[in-house]
């Protein structure tokens, strides 16, 4: 049995998703004991959920070879790696900061982290799982590469939660950086 390129593409993106997976499950700096009593990150693997549709669509029922093809598949291929890249970037820059989405806990998020993806954004993570979840569509042809802003509004509504608790914890720091640096981009 021959696979296609396009086959390949899917099931190569597949593969680097699952991976991505593994480094989300393996950074996460919070002792084995609390990730099991308290909510886990949800962030990555509901991109890998909202990949789904897309990864069914891509190897079923892509778009219809034309020309433009050849520029959208490398075009999604692209968007897609500075989203892997940015999204693990700045899980390492965040280090023992990090938190799952919409909480804050006081001993380890001891100061706001501005460096590195930071500087750019204030939520570099959510940006780079929503160009992981644009590049994906785009690369395999898939007909749901829509889908992204179902995951837009589930990511604003955990970012508008974690304003107030940054708000709440930092003060003045925290809203200098605010006027200082964008939601996403």
């Amino acid at each position: 049995m021959t696979l296609s390129a396009h086959t390949a593409i899917v099931l190569l993106l597949i593969v680097i998703i699952l991976v991505g997976d593994l480094i989300w499950i393996g950074t996460d700096p919070r002792p084995r004991s609390e990730r099991l009593r308290r909510k886990i990150s949800l962030t990555y693997p509901r991109v890998t959920l909202a990949l789904l549709p897309q990864i069914m669509s891509g190897l079923f029922f892509p778009w219809p070879d034309w020309y433009g093809n050849k520029l959208v598949v490398p075009l999604g291929a692209a968007i897609f790696a500075a989203g892997f890249v940015l999204a693990v970037w700045a899980r390492f820059a965040m280090g023992s900061r990090w938190n799952p989405p919409e909480q804050h806990t006081e001993g380890r998020q001891d100061g706001l982290v501005t460096g590195g993806p930071f500087t750019r954004s204030r939520n570099p993570i959510y940006l780079g799982s929503l160009l992981i979840t644009i590049g994906f569509g785009l690369a395999v042809r898939s007909y749901f590469f829509f889908a992204v802003i179902l995951l837009y509004w589930s990511f604003r509504k955990n970012v508008v939660v974690e304003e107030v608790l940054l708000e709440k914890a930092f003060g003045t720091e925290y809203l200098a950086y605010k006027n200082r640096v964008p939601r996403f981009w």
